[in-house]
């Protein structure tokens, strides 16, 4: 018996080639890209975790995030952002302190995708996560301007009212 497997082959190749555009993707991405199992454990990191947060790929693989985050921000990523996800939903922005491999805190952000089969359950989610440090710390300091610019225009108000 012979069976023509031709279309078979070229789905098969059609898929290779997916593949490859979405590793190429992911391997290129300036986010650190992320798959996870349902308790979060990391399953795929993208290689731009050297740059972000200076760990190796292997280092991290197998291990649960929640070990890097700052402890005070355990329970909010939990409530807004993993647990929300777990439920089925697209969770955008969250931010968070991750520690880096050298000790230092940096600000993430993180959209977390849930992975669903066939049956609209979830297996699994996909993170995007960028270092937001720098925007965190610009709006710091214009927020510490804005209320100095405030108390300045204050007091002179004050001056001008005492000198009539």
């Amino acid at each position: 018996i012979m069976i023509d497997i031709t279309e078979r082959k070229k789905w098969e190749n059609k898929q290779i080639e997916k593949d490859k555009h979405f590793q190429l993707i992911a391997n290129n991405s300036l986010d650190l890209i992320c798959l996870h199992d349902i308790e979060g454990n990391y399953q795929y990191i993208s290689p731009s975790v050297k740059a972000i947060l200076g760990y190796e790929v292997d280092e991290l693989i197998g291990t649960n995030p929640y070990a890097l985050f700052h402890n005070e921000d355990h329970d909010s990523i939990k409530k807004l952002a993993h647990e929300i996800a777990v439920g089925g939903k697209n969770v955008y922005r969250t931010q968070y302190r991750i520690r880096k491999k050298n000790g230092e805190f940096i600000w993430f952000e993180t959209d977390t995708t849930p992975i669903k089969n066939d049956k609209g359950e979830v297996i699994g989610l996909q993170t995007a996560s960028r270092d937001v440090t720098v925007q965190r710390d610009t709006l710091s300091l214009l927020d510490r301007n804005q209320k100095l610019y405030q108390s300045m225009v204050q007091a002179q108000s004050m001056y001008l009212i005492r000198t009539d």
